[in-house]
């Protein structure tokens, strides 16, 4: 017997539309899991917020005392990128993509610390 996916209700009581788990619930367990190394390349508007706050040190004090986004204390992070944060809050990414960049970057992982982690 083949399983199949479990399927979700979506909207109001009255509607029968039933769907897949939502595309952002898929990206927030892939990006809990991501195992891959945090680009350490310049910010893009493509760039996941985690790499950079796991990047750039000073992102986390730009992002909350500039742009009042808590994204250090945000599991969206994890899946969210740059241009994403932006639009759900009306910031335009191309000014925090800039302001990112100025950044610091923060010391290169040694194998020492990723097996402490």
């Amino acid at each position: 017997m083949e399983r199949s996916r479990p399927e979700f209700s979506l909207g109001s009581p009255r509607s029968a539309r039933t769907r897949s788990p939502p595309d952002f619930i898929a990206a927030a367990t892939l990006g809990a899991m991501r195992f891959q190394k945090p680009d350490r390349g310049p910010v893009r508007r493509t760039t996941l917020m985690d790499d950079v706050l796991e990047t750039r040190p000073d992102a986390r004090r730009v992002l909350w005392e500039e742009f009042k986004l808590p994204c250090y204390d945000c599991e969206v992070a994890l899946y969210e990128t740059v241009e994403q944060g932006c639009s759900y809050r009306g910031i335009d990414p191309d000014v925090m993509v800039a302001r990112l960049n100025a950044c610091t970057l923060g010391p290169e992982p040694t194998d020492e610390d990723e097996e402490e982690g």
